[in-house]
């Protein structure tokens, strides 16, 4: 038997040896990926390869999970028909809240998951994504997404946890551990990314140059990939499509091999975001061709092209005969490939699992309900003045708005609805697609145009347990009318007068209010669909004003990927519900929020700025800038009133909770590990969630710290009386920091801690002095307190 045949051997020496027989053809196709338009029917029929591929991309697909399952079988057996040694390719597809073909599972967005603050249930999603598409043969995720949000005109808010790097690590962690498992041959490959800084570009514009120091790249924006690779075991890295110091990160060596495998200890596979290579030619202007941009990536640490073979091919080939290139980067980038086969156990079993066991995972139960339950835990109640829980059944309700009957504008991007109608609205536009055999039109899946009616079709048919906003509450309260009021973005499509009038009849007015994520010109926000403002879009502030105006007894109903931006709706509005992009749920669980059947107990995951124009802030700013133009009679700009309408972690809820006993324990003095524990009571008449979070502070540092740090956080739920005990165990070095000799160190003086219901509670605060200055071993330090 060959040795790469062998299992006890480990996934390294497998590889080696397998390496060691391939040709130089062969090992370059491992470093490839084939794009696969799956809504095109057919299209595995007509798939051929020459010496195997490294991977398959397979966004959309069957719609009956058996079928689509038949269609990776199929396509497996061809790569491995195609290759001499039978190398099985990865099939990988997007996940974030579920894998992204249809009728498999659909749960809320991430941003809508960061407002949980819940990571056990994130683990448990993990592991559902993980379990349906095992079943089916696909066997990496290109997620979860790792940015920290901190510029609301950026598109892709809606993918991330939000802007805290704490919480962003604890729920990536959850995340992962339960997409990969603890088998990984029986798990999926994680795909972290944007490796690195993505989220914070110039201007808050897609793919444009990074705006950071290399502190904060390491310190914050590197914090979440460093805990997934120590803590979970991350197999796999995505990289950002921006520019760093002058070098397309893709093209990095200092951030792909000198920090993420030299300082963050990553040993896994390095995938590029689809068609980063081209880039270097097309837009950085930084390689002559492609052959050029090839061996640059490759030579930095870049060790699989996707979605299709554009630069990695012919070209790494003739650049190792011509002698541009030595082999041993190929090498060193094909084992990487081969290992993670190896440890998904794909020589072992390349394929899809038996239809009985398919039919079980896609009709368990327990999917719908975590997703359903999911939702419910993502409401996030920001204003009250008592209006809510609206108790009286039979009041007249006025639901207006444009996101208020529309189930499209409660999903996201990267889901099954937002990939189709990506694929077959904007084919020709895909990366990797253009001028290929992409090109069709929309009657083949739907019989005609791809446009808003034919997406809700889309919907209602592969979800009939999906509610709008206004069916939800319709089938809660006999006396609900719904008016659009205007266009969710054309600002000349607008109905309010109507709306006025209407709600001048109206006991309550529920203005739903939001945008659309998605992929093209049709939406808001999403990726490459950047904002030069963070408010409303379209008419709608202006929707917002006059329909309040008529009826001050109003709530407004925000979904959409980023949190309401709107000093209108905090000043004047009775309510405010963040609603995010929970998908398939988002209608039932607004409804159930809105009557009390589900009391709300999300929590910021973002700050939010008072109005629009403050897009960057959040707590942690370095010497609490805004505060020190306050003190000097301006509020931060001279024309904002304010600059926070909401804090970092803030929420309400319908009753009332009351911390008592606070007390910390030194439990090792050599790097001190410290124990905070706070009784929790709910004082209210009403079963409710409270989220109990941890903030600690270096007081004086010699480097410039952040105002306060986010270090843990709890979930629980309190009957009314009942008492929870909340116990934080963290080490010291959670605050470690690098010094000016670029050593981390926890400094000697004073540290405050303080429980608090958000980032600006300083009601509760113990302190802890350290006596002298300790060395960190990083690679060992906590990222997040443990909570119990």
């Amino acid at each position: 038997m060959e040795m790469y045949l062998d299992k006890t051997l480990t996934a390294r020496e497998r590889a080696q040896d397998l390496l060691s027989k391939l040709t130089l053809p062969e090992k370059v196709n491992q470093l490839s990926t084939h794009m696969i338009p799956a809504p095109i029917p057919g299209i595995e029929e007509g798939f051929s390869l020459e010496n195997g591929i490294g991977q398959l991309a397979i966004m959309g697909g069957k719609e009956e999970p058996k079928a689509h399952a038949a269609m990776i079988r199929k396509l497996q057996d061809k790569v491995m028909a195609s290759s001499r040694l039978r190398i099985p390719a990865v099939i990988h597809c997007e996940a974030l809240s579920g894998p992204v073909f249809p009728n498999a599972l659909t749960y809320p967005t991430s941003i809508s998951l960061g407002a949980s603050f819940d990571p056990e249930m994130v683990r448990e999603m993990g592991d559902k994504i993980r379990r349906q598409m095992v079943a089916v043969g696909a066997r990496q995720a290109l997620s979860p997404v790792l940015d920290i949000a901190r510029d609301l005109r950026w598109g892709r808010i809606n993918e991330t946890y939000g802007n805290d790097p704490t919480l962003v690590s604890e729920m990536a962690c959850a995340f992962i551990s339960g997409l990969q498992g603890s088998d990984h041959t029986k798990g999926v490959a994680a795909t972290a990314k944007h490796f690195l800084g993505y989220s914070i570009t110039e201007g808050g514009i897609n793919m444009a140059k990074t705006m950071l120091d290399g502190r904060e790249t390491r310190e914050v924006h590197a914090k979440p990939f460093e805990a997934a690779i120590r803590k979970a075991d991350l197999l796999s890295v995505m990289n950002s499509y921006a520019e760093m110091e002058g070098r397309p990160v893709c093209a990095s060596k200092a951030i792909l091999n000198d920090l993420l495998r030299e300082d963050l200890g990553f040993d896994g596979l390095v995938v590029s975001d689809y068609m980063s290579v081209d880039r270097l030619v097309n837009n950085f202007h930084v390689a002559k061709d492609l052959q050029d941009a090839a061996i640059q990536c490759l030579k930095a640490g870049l060790d699989v092209e996707c979605p299709n073979p554009s630069a990695y091919n012919h070209n790494l080939v003739e650049a190792v005969e011509k002698g541009l290139l030595d082999e041993k980067y190929v090498d060193r980038s094909c084992l990487r490939s081969l290992e993670l086969k190896f440890k998904l156990g794909l020589f072992e079993n390349p394929y899809p699992q038996e239809d009985s066991v398919i039919e079980k995972v896609y009709t368990d139960e327990s999917l719908e309900l975590g997703s359903l339950e999911a939702s419910r835990k993502a409401m996030t109640l920001t204003k009250n003045d008592g209006i809510l829980p609206i108790k009286d059944k039979n009041a007249r309700i006025l639901v207006v708005g444009p996101t208020g009957n529309s189930l499209r504008k409660m999903w996201s991007t990267y889901t099954a609805v937002g990939m189709e109608e990506m694929l077959l609205g904007n084919m020709a536009a895909m990366a990797g697609l253009e001028g290929g055999s992409g090109q069709m039109d929309a009657d083949s899946i739907f019989g005609g145009k791809v446009d808003n009616d034919v997406v809700e079709t889309l919907i209602r048919r592969r979800y009939p347990q999906a509610r709008t906003i206004f069916h939800a509450l319709n089938e809660k309260y006999p006396n609900v009318e719904y008016l659009m009021g205007c266009d969710y973005k054309d600002p000349d499509k607008t109905y309010i007068e109507a709306a006025v009038e209407a709600a001048k009849r109206a006991d309550i007015v529920i203005v739903t209010v939001g945008g659309k994520n998605g992929y093209g010109g049709h939406s808001t926000n999403g990726e490459g669909v950047d904002t030069a403002s963070a408010g409303l879009p379209g008419a709608q502030e202006e929707l917002l004003q006059k329909v309040g105006e008529a009826n001050p007894n109003f709530v407004v109903v925000h979904t959409d990927a980023k949190p309401l931006v709107s000093s209108n709706a905090y000043e004047n509005a009775k309510a405010v519900l963040e609603g995010w992009l929970c998908c398939t749920y988002a209608g039932q669980a607004i409804a159930e929020t809105l009557s009390g059947e589900n009391n709300p107990g999300g929590r910021l995951q973002q700050d939010v700025p008072y109005g629009d124009g403050v897009y960057t802030y959040h707590y942690q700013q370095n010497a609490s800038h805004y505060k020190t133009l306050q003190s000097l009679g301006s509020a931060t700009y001279n024309d904002q009133k304010g600059v926070v309408a909401r804090p970092f972690g803030y929420g309400l809820s319908y009753t009332d909770f009351e911390y008592s006993n606070a007390k910390m324990n030194v439990l090792e003095e050599a790097i001190p590990v410290l124990q905070i524990c706070v009784d929790v009571k709910n004082t209210g008449n009403t079963h409710g969630d409270e989220v109990v979070q941890l903030y600690g502070k270096d007081v004086i540092g010699s480097m410039i710290r952040p105002i306060r740090e986010l270090l843990g956080f709890k979930r629980i739920s309190l009957l009314p009386g009942e008492v929870k005990t909340v116990t934080f165990d963290f080490k010291l070095d959670i605050l470690s920091f690098i010094n000016e000799e670029k050593e981390w160190i926890c400094e000697a003086g004073e540290y405050n801690f303080f429980l608090a219901k958000d980032s600006e509670d300083e009601s509760l605060c113990l302190k802890y002095e350290l006596p002298k200055t300790l060395q960190v071993d990083y690679t060992k330090r906590d990222f997040f307190a443990k909570a119990e």
